[in-house]
């Protein structure tokens, strides 16, 4: 410790013995620190909200057993309760797709929580309807809502996506 020799110094001197003490504890400071800013960060830049607002989840057709129309595509699950890990068949006729058009996919995203993106491949069969089954990731919850949208993977459909949600329940 720096000797003290007038009062001149006394400011000197707790300076430096404030920071002395702040070095002793500077990681667990920083690691606080960093995490408090990249969690302000990830808030206010975004990503921390969900794909879409609220007034846009009107527009979101309810998957069930019920045949759920949007544009001129319908849409229906096997089943109307959806399991993680248990698959469901899903289907989707729509009628004005441009003949190449082979397959859809189907991508979805968790609205309570971030589970990364869920995508499906739906198969074109001879009757010209798309089928695949649709198997969703575990989850924590107990039941968790999936929205998301179906579009054409083909270079000529440049049509507008359906727009889907569904329910699952463990």
């Amino acid at each position: 410790m720096p000797k003290v020799v007038n009062s001149g110094n006394y400011f000197l001197y707790q300076r430096f013995v404030t920071m002395s003490q702040f070095k002793k504890w500077t990681p667990g400071v920083t690691v606080t620190l960093a995490a408090v800013i990249g969690w302000g960060a990830f808030q206010f830049s975004g990503s921390g909200q969900s794909l879409y607002t609220q007034s846009d989840l009107h527009d979101f057709c309810p998957l069930s057993t019920q045949v759920c129309q949007q544009q001129t595509a319908s849409v229906l699950l096997a089943t109307d309760v959806i399991r993680p890990m248990q698959e469901t068949e899903i289907r989707v006729n729509w009628p004005t797709l441009p003949a190449d058009t082979e397959t859809l996919v189907l991508s979805l995203k968790g609205h309570e929580m971030m589970m990364g993106i869920y995508q499906l491949h739906l198969s074109r069969n001879a009757a010209g309807e798309y089928s695949g089954q649709l198997m969703l990731p575990f989850c924590t919850e107990d039941e968790m809502t999936w929205r998301g949208e179906i579009t054409p993977q083909s270079a000529s459909a440049q049509m507008t996506p359906l727009h889907v949600s569904l329910r699952m329940i463990k």
